[in-house]
């Protein structure tokens, strides 16, 4: 069992309290979804559970934690660079590790995720392979030291759809607790027994926490209808709040004309009478409209508009032809072909490290080429384009102008960034944060040809909804990598499976089959 009371989490760089006196229990065989919006110190409270240490150091944890679980086991969003310059060997067989890995377990391990680990080059480093091989050897040396207690940040991550759907019966059937951060909706719904969901209110100004033990629909259900039960009860008391007002105004207004012309003393008494009546009233009006219900506000909308894409012609913008892919190996994918055009919505899938990254890469190189089209691009390992010490104002100056930076921050503002997040390095910013940055990017230039390795992740689960409406609504062409099946259904028109011998299309209507 894990018991934690008191517990307080403080952003010191933002001066914003993430999470304020929360108490909760993770009990043995718990499956727990942590949920929340970008930013609001989901990844900063697994750490702290699994290691104080690794709690970021601009973030402030206190509070009473019993820990009754004999080992637990972590595995972060993003893989630390000294590991990802390690070697598969070392990663593996690491010296240090070795008191607390059992090596059958591990190959056991290895097989149950059909991965072969002596197929892989052992010189090899962590930063080489597809970030859905690193996730499934994190997954082996984890589940090698046979751990009680799991703390996953975003698990299902670039994973194909056959490991996912292992990941899913992991969870559900090992016979261990689990606490994971996730954005994928269809793995929540079909593991979480209990949900703790992180929110910033009032305008990321106060934070609630909320633990409730159902599954994950049961919970968004009931918080979407008291979503529009809350929205229906401040409409009411604001409507009828003005009602009272004008009503009182309009009285004030004509008791006060009547004092400006009566002669009589005696009713001059009783008007002033009257207008004083009218005054407390209104300030009694004033009074209650401190205890009314506040009108909900999303804190986890995305709130991004394509509204600049620069219109285009559909028309061929690439054509490849028995094309063969030899980066970053020879003879990658052979036999590709491919035809794209510029209102194509496109989604690329395939097996982990089959190379569609590798693919999608060589096919930005190609396309911005083209002088006719405004590209875009978000890449699956965000550090490949920022410098992570530049600010989010940084990251989408063009002109450097008075005017650019205040639209800059009117954009920002409307994502639910506060001032003080425009202003940190993107190095502080969660991965979601950093995913809106690159969405923001390509609303700003006008982008009308996007390519996104999978979009959806770090992303709140309560915002794929308006993700995928937004790519929806898209005017312009798109290719994604993608193993969100929602998202693949929704957006993509073209569906291919990557595979070593080309492209395999798939009818969308059958994509689910």
């Amino acid at each position: 069992m894990l018991q934690i009371q008191s517990l307080n989490m403080h952003h010191t760089r933002n001066h914003q309290q993430l999470i304020e006196e929360a108490n909760f229990v993770i009990n043995p065989g718990d499956r727990v979804a942590l949920i929340g919006a970008e930013g609001t110190g989901k990844s900063s409270l697994l750490r702290w559970i699994y290691n104080p240490s690794l709690t970021p150091e601009y973030i402030n944890i206190t509070g009473q934690m019993k820990n009754d679980f004999g080992k637990m086991a972590y595995l972060p969003q993003v893989m630390d660079a000294e590991t990802l310059q390690s070697t598969i060997d070392d990663y593996l067989f690491n010296p240090d590790d070795a008191a607390t890995t059992d090596f059958n377990l591990l190959f056991q391990a290895a097989q149950t995720l059909d991965f072969d680990v002596n197929a892989l080059d052992g010189g090899l480093k962590m930063s080489q392979l597809s970030g859905g091989q690193q996730i499934k050897l994190q997954l082996v040396k984890l589940m090698a030291s046979d751990p009680d207690f799991y703390l996953l940040d975003e698990p299902s991550n670039n994973l194909d759809f056959a490991t996912q759907k292992w990941l899913i019966h992991f969870i559900k059937t090992t016979p261990a607790t689990f606490l994971y951060v996730s954005h994928d909706e269809h793995l929540l719904q079909e593991t979480a027994t209990k949900v703790i969901h992180l929110e910033q209110v009032h305008h990321k100004t106060k934070p609630r926490f909320t633990t409730k033990q159902a599954n994950y629909q049961a919970y968004v259900d009931e918080r979407r209808e008291r979503f529009t039960k809350d929205t229906q009860i401040a409409n009411k008391q604001v409507q009828e709040y003005k009602g009272l007002k004008k009503k009182n105004n309009e009285i004030q207004q004509s008791v006060d004309h009547q004092l400006e012309i009566t002669k009589d003393v005696s009713v001059g008494r009783m008007l002033a009478k009257k207008m004083k009546n009218l005054k407390s009233q209104e300030k009694r009006f004033d009074r209650e409209k401190g205890n009314f219900t506040e009108k909900p506000l999303a804190d986890d909308l995305i709130n991004i508009e394509f509204n600049r894409t620069k219109p285009l012609d559909n028309k061929l913008l690439l054509s490849l032809y028995q094309y063969e892919l030899n980066e970053p190996v020879p003879h990658l994918i052979q036999n590709i072909h491919f035809n794209f055009h510029s209102h194509d919505k496109v989604g690329f899938y395939g097996e982990n490290g089959v190379g569609k990254t590798s693919l999608l890469a060589v096919l930005y190189n190609m396309l911005s080429q083209r002088e006719d089209i405004q590209l875009g691009y978000m890449p699956q390992n965000y550090q490949d384009q920022f410098d992570m010490e530049q600010t989010a104002i940084d990251f989408l100056t063009v002109v450097g102008d008075k005017e650019e930076h205040t639209l800059i921050m009117t954009v920002l503002g409307s994502s639910l960034f506060t001032v003080e997040e425009m202003q940190q390095p993107i190095k502080r910013l969660s991965g979601g944060q950093q995913a809106k940055l690159f969405l923001l990017k390509m609303s700003m230039e006008g982008s009308n040809v996007i390519l996104l390795d999978e979009p959806t992740r770090n992303f709140s689960p309560l915002s794929q909804g308006e993700l995928r409406t937004m790519f929806q609504e898209f005017t312009g062409g798109i290719i994604a990598i993608s193993h969100d099946l929602l998202f693949m259904e929704a957006v993509c028109d073209k569906i291919y499976e990557v595979t070593s011998n080309g492209l395999l299309e798939h009818k969308n209507n059958q994509f689910s089959n």
